[in-house]
């Protein structure tokens, strides 16, 4: 996957996976944007992996900007996600409203470091805020660049975050669940 995809051994792999449009749409220009102004690409790739009405204005964006290492893989399913995955360092989830956003449990599965937007739901029960990925304020490019060039520029953090997200990953299983499921129900029941 790698070498299809024009990455070198020591580039560092940023990669986004979901719809582009709607509420995804605008947080991937988001990332796009911020990955235009981080220094060092050279030694980094951005891989999108989806499709949607919008990725046109994404292409269209790097072709004007002239933004080496962005790759646009287009739409993969289930079963191509993992060798995906697997090449990757870094998820960036940036939507504006995602009620969860399963593809940051699957990317910690692989050791990635997760980048998340306040607006998605599973960031803040599986993204450790300076563990293991970086929660930043939904629309604040700014924001993402910092959270980004972070990783790239420290990559002692980025290994550490890598394994502490697979460290994490590991503990949400059937059982951790069920207790969860329990637990919620004693609450109410407690509530009476």
């Amino acid at each position: 996957t790698r070498k299809a995809l024009g990455i070198k051994g020591g580039d560092t792999v940023i990669i986004y996976v979901g719809k582009i449009f709607g509420a995804k749409g605008p947080g991937a220009l988001d990332l796009l944007k911020a990955y235009r102004f981080i220094r060092n690409k050279e030694k980094t790739k951005l891989i999108f992996i989806g499709d949607g009405k919008e990725k046109g204005i994404l292409e269209e964006y790097v072709r004007v900007n002239k933004i080496p290492g962005a790759i646009f893989a287009g739409f993969k399913n289930q079963t191509e996600l993992p060798q995906y995955y697997s090449v990757a360092d870094i998820l960036v989830l940036p939507s504006y409203s995602e009620q969860w956003g399963i593809v940051i449990n699957e990317s910690m599965y692989f050791g990635e470091a997760v980048i998340a937007s306040d607006k998605v739901g599973a960031a803040y029960d599986l993204v450790k805020d300076g563990r293991n990925g970086f929660i930043y304020p939904a629309g604040n490019v700014e924001a993402l660049r910092e959270k980004i060039e972070t990783l790239l520029t420290n990559s002692k953090l980025l290994l550490r975050m890598k394994k502490e997200s697979q460290n994490i990953i590991n503990d949400w299983n059937f059982d951790r669940c069920a207790s969860g499921i329990i637990s919620a129900l004693d609450s109410i029941n407690n509530f009476r």
